[in-house]
């Protein structure tokens, strides 16, 4: 697993503990603000997706289709 593939599963799981307090939190305000923190950390997440998928495709030998990659489908499905 690539650096950018494990930091953004670690921002993903921010991300759900996050969401997970906010649901039981009673303050509006303090959910609204932990959801807000939580949709930075899924969009690091994507970023870092983004660049695992861009450093993988530029290491691919001359000619041959570009390593496969289970992060790119995650990557569009947020």
């Amino acid at each position: 697993m690539s650096c950018e593939s494990e930091l953004a599963t670690r921002y993903r799981i921010h991300a759900e503990e996050l969401r997970a307090i906010a649901d039981a939190d009673g303050l509006e305000e303090t959910r609204r603000m932990l959801m807000d923190v939580a949709g930075r950390y899924e969009k690091m997440a994507r970023i870092m997706y983004e660049l695992d998928f861009i450093h993988k495709k530029r290491q691919a030998p001359t000619g041959a289709p570009p390593a496969s990659d289970e992060s790119h489908s995650i990557l569009f499905s947020v």
